[in-house]
Formats: C-alpha cells, sequence, structure tokens
C-alpha cells in the first residue's frame, strides 16, 4: 500500500492493514458496526453498541459469543461451519459468523475478522467505509485556522449532528471560499461515501468524535453515496 495506493484500493483487508495501529478504536468499532447492520446481522449490533457504552460486561459479551458460534454451527446443517466459505453458508449462519467475528474485546481483530466474514456481500462498501472513516494514512491530515470559518463551522456541526451528508458539497465550496486546496479534504466532501465519524467533518471540528454510542449503535447503517441520509438501524 502507499499514499497513491490508498484512493484506489478497492481490498478492504489491504485498506485495514493500512490503518495506523494508533487509530482510534472508537473508528475501527464503528466500522464492525456498519459491517454487522450491512448483512442485517442486528442482534449482535445491538449487543456490541451496549457493550460500547458499558451495558453489556465481558462475560456476558463471550456468553452471546458462544451462542453465536452454535448458532453457525446448527444453520449450517448441524456440521461445523469454521473453515468454510461464508459464502457457501446459509444467510442466518452468515450473521451468526459475523457475529462471533465481532463480539472479542479487540477492535482490531474484530475489524479484520468481520471483513472476511461479509466481503463476499460487502467488499465495495466496506471501502468506502474505510476510507470515510480514515484519512489516507500516508499523508498528513490537517486543517489551516483558516478555513475553519463561520460557514464552515457550521455546516460541519450540521453534518454531524444530523447524520445529514446532503452539505457536503457545499462544505467543499465553503472551504475553497476559505482558501482550501487541500485536494484529498475537497474531494472526499464532493465525491466520497460517506458515514458518521467522516474524517473531513471530524477533522474541522478538531478531531472530535461523531458522537457517543447508543444501545443501537451508531446511528448510520451504510454509507450515503448520493448524498442521501442513511436509514435507521432496524
Amino acid at each position: 500500500m502507499s499514499e497513491e495506493g490508498w484512493p484506489l484500493c478497492y481490498e478492504p483487508l489491504d485498506l485495514l492493514d493500512a490503518v495506523p495501529e494508533s487509530a482510534p478504536h472508537e473508528r475501527l468499532w464503528r466500522y464492525v458496526l456498519l459491517n454487522l447492520r450491512g448483512v442485517g446481522a442486528d442482534l449482535p449490533a445491538e449487543l456490541l453498541g451496549r457493550r460500547l457504552v458499558g451495558g453489556l460486561d465481558d462475560q456476558a459479551l463471550d456468553a452471546h459469543r458462544r451462542a453465536f458460534a452454535a448458532q453457525s454451527r446448527q444453520r449450517s446443517g448441524g456440521g461445523y461451519s469454521q473453515g468454510r466459505q461464508p459464502v457457501s453458508l446459509p444467510l442466518a449462519a452468515q450473521r451468526a459468523r459475523a457475529g462471533v467475528a465481532a463480539l472479542q474485546p479487540d477492535p482490531r481483530a474484530a475489524a479484520a475478522e468481520v471483513t472476511r466474514e461479509t466481503r463476499h456481500r460487502l467488499q465495495r462498501d466496506q471501502c468506502a467505509w474505510l476510507k470515510c472513516l480514515f484519512a489516507n494514512p500516508f499523508r498528513a491530515a490537517g486543517a489551516d485556522p483558516a478555513w475553519l470559518t463561520a460557514t464552515v463551522l457550521a455546516l460541519a456541526r450540521g453534518v454531524r449532528e444530523s447524520g445529514d451528508f446532503g452539505a457536503m458539497p457545499i462544505l467543499a465550496d465553503a472551504l475553497q471560499d476559505a482558501g482550501c486546496d487541500d485536494e484529498d479534504v475537497l474531494t472526499h466532501c464532493r465525491d466520497g461515501s460517506h458515514v458518521c465519524g467522516c474524517w473531513v467533518v471530524d477533522l474541522l471540528l478538531s478531531g472530535k468524535e461523531c458522537g457517543p454510542f447508543t444501545p443501537s449503535g451508531t446511528g448510520c447503517s451504510g454509507p450515503s453515496r448520493d448524498g442521501s441520509r442513511p436509514p435507521a438501524p432496524a
């Protein structure tokens, strides 16, 4: 992976490998939740959301993880599903295996394993989510204080608070009017897919998180390619 290769890469595991070890765990967990919702694994997503706000202890989480492993075996016709390609399994077994992958303590391991379990269904979305949650790791990302006009900050706050990314092209125009010539920032605002935790919005708002976790998850269930608001999680 290289600076030039990041925006062109459509292999999510390669993108994950390039994400620095210092990356905020909160962003990795957002990515895991998006994968669970992307395959309709609503119960694992709800359980992970509860864990992230302290509503589920490790012992209870491990019990749920074992239960999903048992479901995966049962829904695979009674056979042990580990080692089989997820695409060859019934959808219920795929969702159970995604739950097993996601409900573990380490966010980077969870992100990699849930990617492997859902990649056959979500590969393009996974790449879009990672490129929205993480800036190109081979370039220094920073916001010139001159860019942070009242208009830019109001637009960025509006996007964060509403979860409506329709204003991102307008934000790009406002940034350009303020003297921003960073092509990564402008291109992502105009052409990128967006999820809660978008790196550009957080960069402009001093790197603050998109918002606290709630028991129902992140509040975003997928990328928005057309500027429309993503549907609320089930």
